[in-house]
């Protein structure tokens, strides 16, 4: 909406910390999508790193045209990582048989109760981990191409954590400060010498009449399915973390979008 709305001039993105994983980086790279088609309009956008921001945060970060961070703040992180956890060996020892049904070579990669990862298993997480980290360090080059180079960046890029100051003197950055200062920043940013006003999110999601006349064409359902596939509801696995998603869940969730027509 703040893309579309054309009194709106810019965006601040205020960034706290959030969980890693495949899934956010895929949202990351929703969200900066959005984000260049805003820039390519003309709005601008400044990025405030709250708290220490790493990896895919500052990945979400590097596409605005001004980052800030508190003095205290920490910066970098820059990489990509998956864990595996596998408890087969310790519920052998206490006298727990698993038995594991699967078709195909890669379906138990992340299967918490699998064996140790086989070649073809272990070749497809380094294909996905190096095809993740060129994607995230090629768009934040692009996006910083004047005050980092692709070759600083994948020398700086193994997971290394810096200071506000010592981000600034790298190119990561580009001011310290606090968030009562990103207004001024803003205003730079346009040349104005009047301060800016920040136009709230609820203020721009427009209310919608559940009774609606005109049915909305061409709308698609989306249905997640997050971690693995078992029989029965979806649901998480409070003793070994992760989250499980079942059969009968998704099987309601098509019925209901197959009758949304």
């Amino acid at each position: 909406e703040a893309v579309k709305d054309p009194y709106i001039d810019g965006i601040i993105l205020k960034i706290r910390g959030f969980e890693g994983g495949l899934g956010s980086f895929g949202i990351v790279q929703e969200i900066r999508s959005e984000l260049q088609k805003a820039k390519d309009k003309g709005k601008k956008i400044v990025a405030y790193l709250e708290e220490g921001t790493l990896g895919d945060e500052y990945y979400l970060a590097s596409i605005a045209d001004k980052i800030i961070a508190p003095p205290s703040g920490t910066v970098g992180g820059i990489g990509k990582t998956i864990s595996i956890i596998r408890v087969k060996g310790l519920l052998e020892k206490i006298g727990i048989e698993v038995q594991l049904l699967a078709k195909g070579k890669y379906k138990t990669t992340f299967s918490t109760f699998s064996s140790e990862l086989t070649k073809e298993q272990r070749e497809m997480l380094e294909g996905v981990l190096a095809d993740l980290y060129r994607q995230m360090i090629n768009d934040i080059e692009t996006s910083r191409k004047d005050l980092i180079s692709i070759n600083k960046l994948k020398e700086i890029a193994d997971g290394r954590v810096f200071s506000s100051a010592k981000a600034k003197e790298l190119g990561l950055i580009d001011e310290i400060g606090y968030f009562s200062d990103v207004k001024k920043l803003g205003a730079e940013l346009y040349k104005s010498k009047d301060d800016i006003r920040i136009v709230e999110r609820k203020d721009l999601i427009k209310e919608i009449d559940e009774d609606y006349i005109f049915v909305f064409p061409n709308k698609i359902a989306v249905i997640e399915i997050d971690g693995d596939i078992v029989t029965g509801k979806s649901g998480q696995n409070i003793i070994f973390g992760g989250r499980a998603t079942g059969a009968d869940t998704v099987s309601d969730q098509i019925r209901k979008a197959t009758d949304d027509w």
